[in-house]
């Protein structure tokens, strides 16, 4: 289904701290937003996995994501916005997240799948990038 806006920011966050085994995001852009705040909100025992850019401006914030436990990885050629929770969700969207995006300062919008096969499709693209 299709999302835009805050409903799409929203329904992401919901679903993160939802999240019972693990949540895979890539994200070229990630700062301190209450988006990328719910990565460290996530129940415990929850792998988190982040595959972003190394920003220089974001880094202070990477460290502190890194401190609760999410598995960071840097990869300069990201530029897709995916988010799969418990291999049951993904979206993939526009949203960055950084505050123009997801506090509705830009038009963001979003497909979300719930089919299995589309879902096992992102994640072998996503296994791809943490090999290389």
């Amino acid at each position: 289904f299709y999302l835009q806006g805050g409903d799409l920011d929203e329904l992401s966050k919901n679903i993160i701290v939802q999240a019972n085994s693990e949540i895979l995001i890539v994200n070229p852009f990630v700062s301190e937003t209450d988006l990328a705040k719910s990565l460290i909100q996530t129940k415990e025992g929850v792998k988190v996995t982040l595959i972003t850019r190394p920003e220089k401006r974001y880094i202070a914030f990477h460290e502190r994501l890194k401190k609760s436990g999410v598995i960071l990885n840097y990869n300069e050629g990201v530029h897709a916005k995916i988010i799969v929770v418990d291999r049951a969700v993904a979206f993939v969207s526009s949203m960055n997240f950084i505050p123009t995006s997801t506090a509705g300062q830009s038009w963001e919008a979003g497909m979300i799948s719930l089919d299995e096969e589309v879902i096992d499709d992102i994640l072998n693209s996503i296994y791809e990038i943490l090999e290389n």
